[in-house]
């Protein structure tokens, strides 16, 4: 249990790392100074590094005891909210974190659901080619109109740097808990 739990930090470190790099070679793109086949590359390792996270992940999700089922598996959802995912939640997350504010107050992904944030979140925003938001109905993220295309490319990966950031944060906190005097491993010696 251990090695997998640490595996799976240095997993999301690597994602976090590989994700920013996209999100670098994204906004140089805008600026004219790189070309598409820069951002493709980067976004193509942006990708790989999911799905090895993800890979990593999904033998966690076999060892599921605490400190993943504390509050009712909220680190767990923080990680990876599946089934319960909804990608309109996430465009207007991508909106929210680039206005700064959600209701007025200051943005926290601490504060946020999982359903809009996680595994779950970065795989829509990593592997959604189309940059329309995914709302039906009159529901629609607050300005998303109003974006251009290099805009909205540039709020979606800033949100997915946020969310790498939080899910690398989510699997220091599996260790550190895990790894406690008074945790699960522990337990199990």
């Amino acid at each position: 249990i251990t090695p997998t739990y640490q595996s799976f930090a240095t997993e999301a470190s690597n994602q976090n790392v590989a994700i920013g790099a996209y999100c670098e070679a994204e906004k140089a793109h805008a600026q004219q100074a790189t070309d598409q086949s820069a951002v493709d590359a980067a976004k193509a390792t942006a990708r790989e590094s999911w799905r090895s996270t993800m890979n990593v992940w999904q033998q966690v999700e076999m060892m599921q005891m605490e400190p993943l089922k504390a509050s009712d598996g909220l680190l767990r959802n923080s990680i990876y909210s599946w089934p319960v995912v909804n990608s309109c939640a996430v465009d207007f997350d991508v909106v929210f974190f680039d206005d700064g504010t959600v209701n007025g107050q200051p943005y926290d992904i601490n504060l946020r659901t999982p359903s809009r944030k996680g595994m779950a979140a970065l795989e829509y925003l990593l592997f959604t080619n189309n940059t329309n938001h995914s709302c039906t109905g009159n529901s629609q993220p607050p300005g998303w109109d109003g974006y251009q295309e290099s805009e909205r490319k540039i709020a979606r990966c800033n949100f997915a740097v946020e969310i790498a950031n939080d899910i690398q944060g989510s699997a220091d906190t599996l260790v550190e808990r895990w790894l406690a005097d008074s945790g699960q491993a522990n337990q199990l010696k």
